[in-house]
Order: structure tokens, then C-alpha cells, then sequence
């Protein structure tokens, strides 16, 4: 079975994220890519006109997303085991497909990167060493991402400088890929991107003199990238845990996007009930995610959400008390005659509240 063969290999020392010889292995296919994309003739593929083919396609991409919806930094073990379980990668092709989604979702959801990269290389690995599945699809992915790299818009171009730092951070790309993306950069003379990538590795900024910057704001980014290192990082320290904070709202918050989406879709309390018992560790989080289910009812008015309200009051998932202050907050700020719904809910369950305190 997939699921005990990972957690056979687990406790292994030479099976943390890669071991040497297979982590070497890998980056050769890297290394003979060198990040120069080549056109191919495309061939005729039977198997994508294939009408069961796409469909089981879509069937494995649903599937990849939801599970990724589930991600976060406490259960990436757990995800990986029911990510084993729940998607039969038979071929190559499923298996590149798997790296497709997982990759466009990175990039599409960059908030989460570094636990949606670390999930990626166990992926990778787990499959490397189950099926002797070779990543060399991913290469394709970055090299054509780089061929395009000036088309790209400058939200996209940082998520993925982003992405290649996690996974150069991780050891799964070499250190020469510092090089060719700064080579890269320099000659489109990006200067959004050129200010992240030196800043991030302390490059040597000598290269970057003598730029004609014309556009105002690039200027200001230009002459920015230039002010004292000392100043930067004293900067950057007292503002560290400012970012961490702010880091950590944002992630629960699209966390708790992510499983209302899904419970949109397939209308799963026992999955509510996991994330409230593995994500919601303290009563803060308890009240931010009913408080957002809550929102999501009243902008929203569907039946599912104020049944899934119910459910979590009927069987005192979260304690009562927080739904109330939740309450009261929400009906300060806004006159929704939809909260009445809310607060008949809360009474058939003989729990009595006054929101106009």
C-alpha cells in the first residue's frame, strides 16, 4: 500500500526531504536543462484526444486542489499520507499533471508558497523513489516560464523568483540558478525583480549602476536598492515581527477561504470539523472563522452556509459564548436583517443573546 510504503521510508535518515544520491540525480536533470527552453515539434498524442483520458484529467485536478486546500504548516505529514491515498498515480502523464496543478497553484496562491514548496519536493521525492518518476516536467515548466519571463506581469514574475528561492532554499535546485536568474534579470533590467532577487541573496549591486531609468516609480525602486545595508537590516529587524503577525493572519484567513470553498462544493461538515480542531488551536481562531462564516452568510445569503452555522452550534463545535461575541461585533457594524436568521438559529438551541448590548 502507497500510504505504508511512505511511512515505512519516513523514519529513514537518508529519506529526509532528498538524500544525497537521489538529490544529485535530480538536479543532473536540472543541470542538463540549464534553463534553456527548446521547442519541440509537437506529436500527435492519441491519448490526449481521449475523452476518458480528460476527464479522469479533471477528475485528478479537482482532487489535487481541494487536498491542497487543506495544507498548512501543522499537517503537511497528514496531507501528504491522504494525498497518497486519495490519488492513484499510475502513469507518467497523471504524474505530470500532478506537477502542473501543484506548480500553478504555487503561482497562483503565493501566500502559502513555502508550505505548498515543501509539500512539492515530499511529493516529488515519494514518487521519485516509489516509481523512479523523474521531475523532468517541472524543468519544462521553469524553462518555459523563463522564455516568457518579460511578458509576464510583475505580480507573476515575483511570485516566481519566490518559488525558485523556496526551492533553492530547500537544496532542490543548485546554487547556480542565483546566477542565471540575475543574468536574466539584469538584461531585461527589471527593476521590481532585481530589487527582490539581490536583496534576498546580498548580492553585489556594482552590476546594477548606471541603469537609464525612465519610468517614475522604477526610478524610486532603481535608486532604492542603493540605500545603506546597514539601515535596510535594522529596518528589516524591527519590522520582523510585524510581518510575521500579519504573515499569520493572511494565511488563516485563506485558510479559512479555502475550506468554506470547498464546503461550497462538496457540503462535508466532517471536514469543517477537522480544520476547527487542527487550525483553529485557539479561541482567536475560533472567533476569525466563525466570524468569516458568519460574513459569508450575509453577503452571501446561501442556505448551505447558515445550515453549516447551525451544525456547528447544534453540536457545540465551538463554544457558544465565542459565537455570541462574534455576533454582537458583526451587528455593530453592519443592520443585515440576516443576522436575525443567525440569532433564531442560536435560540432553537435554547441559547438566548442579546446583540444590541
Amino acid at each position: 500500500m502507497d500510504t505504508e510504503f511512505l511511512l515505512s521510508i519516513k523514519a529513514l535518515p537518508d529519506c529526509n526531504i532528498f538524500n544525497e544520491s537521489t538529490l544529485n540525480e535530480i538536479k543532473l536533470f536540472f543541470k542538463e536543462s540549464n534553463i534553456k527552453y527548446v521547442k519541440k515539434n509537437k506529436k500527435n498524442n492519441n491519448v490526449l484526444k481521449n475523452s476518458n483520458f480528460n476527464l479522469k484529467k479533471n477528475k485528478v485536478s479537482n482532487k489535487i486542489i481541494f487536498i491542497l486546500n487543506k495544507l498548512s504548516e501543522t499537517n503537511i505529514d497528514n496531507i501528504i499520507i491522504e494525498f497518497i491515498q486519495s490519488i492513484k498515480i499510475d502513469t507518467i502523464d497523471t504524474y505530470n499533471n500532478i506537477i502542473e496543478n501543484i506548480f500553478q497553484k504555487i503561482l497562483k496562491d503565493s501566500k502559502f508558497i513555502s508550505i505548498y514548496c515543501e509539500f512539492f519536493i515530499k511529493i516529488i521525492k515519494y514518487n521519485y523513489i516509489k516509481y523512479k518518476f523523474e521531475p523532468t516536467y517541472l524543468f519544462n515548466l521553469i524553462d518555459i516560464f523563463i522564455e516568457d519571463y518579460n511578458d509576464k506581469c510583475e505580480n507573476d514574475r515575483l511570485v516566481f523568483l519566490s518559488f525558485i528561492v523556496n526551492m533553492e532554499k530547500n537544496n532542490f535546485l543548485q546554487k547556480n540558478i542565483i546566477k542565471y536568474i540575475s543574468s536574466i534579470i539584469i538584461n531585461l533590467k527589471l527593476i521590481p525583480d532585481l530589487k527582490f532577487w539581490f536583496n534576498y541573496y546580498n548580492l553585489n549591486k556594482d552590476c546594477l549602476k548606471g541603469f537609464n531609468i525612465k519610468n517614475t516609480r522604477d526610478k524610486l525602486i532603481y535608486q532604492s536598492i542603493f540605500e545603506n545595508n546597514t539601515n535596510n537590516t535594522k529596518k528589516s529587524q524591527n519590522n520582523d515581527s510585524k510581518i510575521i503577525k500579519i504573515n499569520k493572519i493572511d494565511i488563516f484567513k485563506n485558510q479559512c477561504e479555502n475550506i468554506i470553498e470547498e464546503y461550497n462544493y462538496m457540503n462535508l461538515n466532517d471536514d469543517i470539523i477537522f480544520f476547527i480542531e487542527n487550525e483553529c488551536c485557539t479561541d482567536d481562531y475560533k472567533f476569525d472563522f466563525i466570524e468569516y462564516i458568519i460574513k459569508q452568510y450575509i453577503s452571501k445569503k446561501k442556505n448551505n452556509i447558515l445550515e453549516l452555522f447551525e451544525y456547528i452550534i447544534s453540536n457545540n463545535i465551538i463554544n457558544q459564548n465565542i459565537i455570541k461575541n462574534v455576533l454582537i461585533k458583526i451587528n455593530k457594524s453592519t443592520n443585515s436583517p440576516n443576522i436575525d436568521k443567525l440569532t433564531q438559529s442560536l435560540k432553537k438551541n435554547n441559547i438566548n443573546i442579546n446583540i444590541n448590548i
